[in-house]
This record gives C-alpha cells, sequence and structure tokens, in this order.
C-alpha cells in the first residue's frame, strides 16, 4: 500500500478517481491512497478485498477491464466487485467508508509495513 501518494502513482490515482479523496486497487499487488490508511483498519481491509479478487483473475489488466465493464450502470454501493470487496473484508455489502466499532480484520495475519 503506497499511503500519502505523491508523484506518477498520484496522477495515476487522480485519472481513475477525478477526485482528491479515494483509495484505488491497481491490481494485485497495488494500493494507492492520498491519505494515511491505517493497517488492519476497514478501508485497508476492502482494499485488501480488491487483491485478493486481482489475483484470483490472475491479469492486472483484465482485473482492471472487468471492474470497469461491471461499473456500468452501478454505483460504488450496487458494484458487485465493490460488494464483493466489502464481503472479503467482513464488512456490510454496502460499507459506506465509516468507521464500524470493535472492528477486526480479517487479514490481521499480514505483516504490514508502516
Amino acid at each position: 500500500m503506497v499511503n500519502n501518494a505523491a508523484g506518477v502513482l498520484e496522477l495515476m490515482r487522480r485519472l481513475v478517481t477525478w477526485d482528491d479523496a479515494s483509495t484505488v486497487t491497481f491490481g494485485g499487488s497495488l494500493i494507492v491512497s492520498p491519505k494515511s490508511v491505517a493497517p488492519y483498519s476497514e478501508l485497508f481491509s476492502h482494499e485488501y478485498g480488491h487483491i485478493l479478487q486481482a489475483r484470483a483473475i490472475g491479469d492486472d489488466w483484465a482485473y482492471r477491464l472487468i471492474y470497469v465493464l461491471n461499473t456500468l450502470g452501478t454505483s460504488h454501493a450496487t458494484h458487485p466487485m465493490e460488494r464483493e470487496a466489502n464481503q472479503l473484508a467482513r464488512l456490510p455489502s454496502d460499507w459506506n467508508g465509516a468507521p464500524i466499532d470493535n472492528y477486526q480484520s480479517p487479514f490481521w495475519y499480514l505483516r504490514v509495513r508502516p
């Protein structure tokens, strides 16, 4: 995960999101955020769900294409890959980014660099 992204990675993130705040998973090994995301937080766990999706698909470009194709006619709350990432992170399917009291990441075993 790249926290407080700058330079080329921040430019890539902005080209995808068109906003100042969204965190993006670009494939099976790269999450880019304009802010600091706490390890094992809801957002970290949600984005790691996307990492698992990309790895299951097996190709970062195919993951991105499938994600974009699934965007047609959906919102962030109804996008099937967003809902699945929430489920993988043990979040409500329609999780909106808000903190959850006593949240326990299912990915606690990952070694995360600060």
